[in-house]
C-alpha cells in the first residue's frame, strides 16, 4: 500500500491527511499533492485549427518542466474533464463537415499508465471538456506570441 498525501480543496485550512491507496488503483478524485506526484508526470499534446480565421494552435507540456501551480491547475482540469473515461467514438467529428467556422481540436494526455487521444470540434465536445480545452487554448496563444 501507498500512502498518498491529499489536500482537500476549496477550504480555507491546508491540513493534509494521509489515504491508503493501492499501486495499481488510479489516482484520488480528491486531488494529489506535490509530494505524491514525484516521479510521475503528465504529458499534454494539444492543437486545433479551423474556425474563420484557420489560426492553428499546438501546444505541448510536460508536468514535470512546469511550475507547481501551473501543474495542480492541469491536474485538476484533466481530472475534472473526464477525458480518459472518453471514446472517439463518443465524438461525432463528423457533424462539422463543411462548416468553415468550426475549430478541430486534437488532445493526447498520459498520466502514468492512462492514456488518451481525442479527436473533436466545436460542435462535439462533451461540456466537461470545454475547460480544458480552453485553457490549452489560452496557453497556446500565449506561447505563440512569445514566439
Amino acid at each position: 500500500m501507498l500512502n498518498t498525501i491529499v489536500m482537500l480543496e476549496g477550504s480555507d485550512a491546508t491540513c493534509p491527511f494521509s489515504m491508503q491507496r493501492h499501486p495499481s488503483s488510479s489516482s484520488s478524485r480528491l486531488g494529489r499533492s506535490s509530494p505524491s506526484r514525484k516521479g510521475i508526470r503528465m504529458q499534454i499534446d494539444f492543437s486545433s485549427s479551423g474556425g474563420f480565421a484557420n489560426q492553428q494552435l499546438t501546444y505541448q507540456a510536460d508536468t514535470n518542466t512546469l511550475p507547481e501551480d501551473q501543474v495542480r491547475k492541469l491536474e485538476r482540469l484533466v481530472e475534472s474533464s473526464g477525458v480518459f473515461d472518453m471514446q472517439n467514438d463518443d465524438l461525432n467529428t463528423s457533424a462539422a463537415i463543411g462548416r468553415a467556422d468550426v475549430i478541430s481540436y486534437r488532445l493526447t494526455v498520459s498520466d502514468g499508465p492512462r492514456q488518451a487521444t481525442l479527436w473533436m470540434n466545436d460542435l462535439t465536445v462533451p461540456a466537461t471538456l470545454r475547460p480544458l480545452l480552453a485553457h490549452l487554448r489560452t496557453l497556446a496563444l500565449e506561447q505563440k506570441r512569445r514566439g
